[in-house]
């Protein structure tokens, strides 16, 4: 009896400590651009999972994965692609990182993050934030190329 009296007790003070600690979670409003950020990675996720493996167009890469790079105050959307060796190089990066950002999808994904902006807002919000192409070997992950 005296256990359960004790458990009970733990718990409870648990549950109050989590319920202040919510609250104070709470009163820390997220910028939209935190928002916007959480929404590109959780479309990253999703891209991940639903195309990891698929082949790229009519190219020789498939999908490794999705994700998404802050870096000197810039974000980037970064596409990882896999392919032999022999078929990267800065052209052919190039090509895809044109070809994917220019694809339905992709060029709504921004928009997507962040609605409700001006067209003018949208426009230097381009400038900052880019599709980023990895082009990663098969035979040797170490081997990469980005663009």
């Amino acid at each position: 009896m005296l256990k359960i009296i004790s458990l009970a007790t733990i718990l409870l003070a648990s549950f109050t400590l989590s319920a202040t600690t919510l609250d104070s979670l709470k009163s820390v409003p997220a910028s939209q651009y935190d928002v916007g950020k959480l929404k590109l990675e959780i479309a990253a996720m999703i891209l991940t999972e639903k195309l990891k493996g698929e082949r790229v167009g009519k190219t020789k890469f498939d999908v490794k994965k999705f994700s998404v790079v802050e870096s000197n105050e810039k974000l980037s959307f970064v596409s990882t692609l896999t392919g032999r060796a022999k078929y990267i190089d800065k052209d052919q990066c190039a090509s895809l990182q044109s070809q994917i950002s220019n694809t339905p999808l992709f060029s709504g994904l921004f928009k997507g993050a962040w609605p409700g902006l001006s067209d003018e807002s949208y426009q230097k919000l381009s400038e900052e934030l880019k599709f980023s192409v990895i082009l990663m070997s098969e035979e040797n992950n170490s081997f990469k190329v980005q663009c």
